[in-house]
């Protein structure tokens, strides 16, 4: 028996007027605030992920979960290429699936803390690298929006099975000298199709 009916069954007795019930409607009001279809949602609120500084390297890449559902979203990979007569070791991030991070242009941009990520910003599946180490006729010089980034933000959407989008941030810094992509930590909204700014933290 639930408790909708242990309660039904209570206040019918003749003469149950008493303050023990009282007590009871009180202890069991959330219980049977469930009893109507459709009336549970989702709490809002911002997961963060600790990432612990991983680090991308040359033939070394970072896949990661961002919803603990034991699919990556996001993999952040070294690839070696030939482009316009030049050798280069790309730094990139592929979104998987239906995944997108936020561009301008074909480039992943570059937020700084603050900045919205919301529904009405582009949002792209395949980006230009963040970094380039470029080789030519002897010479190595770096290109790429993120070769200074230095704890900077990296927006995103994703979609989960239902269908139903939310929006995040991956915390990134470039270290040149070391040639490696250095990743922070994530966060992402509960509530679907709701944006949040870069590094934050809380709702407000």
């Amino acid at each position: 028996m639930n408790a909708c009916h242990v309660f039904s069954g209570i206040i019918n007795k003749s003469g149950m007027r008493s303050f023990s019930i009282l007590l009871f409607f009180v202890s069991t009001f959330f219980t049977l605030s469930s009893c109507e279809e459709g009336d549970v949602n989702p709490v809002d609120g911002i997961t963060i992920i600790n990432l612990g500084d991983s680090e991308v390297l040359y033939n070394q890449s970072q896949s990661i979960d961002v919803d603990g559902d034991g699919d990556s979203e996001l993999t952040f990979v070294t690839v070696l290429a030939q482009e316009n007569n030049t050798n280069q070791l790309q730094f990139r991030v592929f979104p998987i699936g239906a995944n997108r991070v936020f561009e301008a242009g074909g480039r992943a941009l570059m937020l700084n803390e603050g900045q919205e990520i919301v529904p009405g910003n582009p949002f792209e599946k395949n980006v230009a690298p963040l970094v380039a180490k470029v080789e030519s006729n002897g010479s190595v010089t770096w290109q790429g929006d993120w070769l200074n980034a230095n704890n900077h933000y990296l927006g995103f959407q994703i979609q989960l099975a239902d269908g139903s989008v939310r929006y995040g941030w991956v915390r990134l810094s470039f270290n040149q000298a070391s040639e490696k992509l250095i990743i922070h930590e994530l966060a992402y909204r509960h509530k679907s199709n709701t944006g949040l700014r870069a590094g934050q933290t809380e709702i407000f």
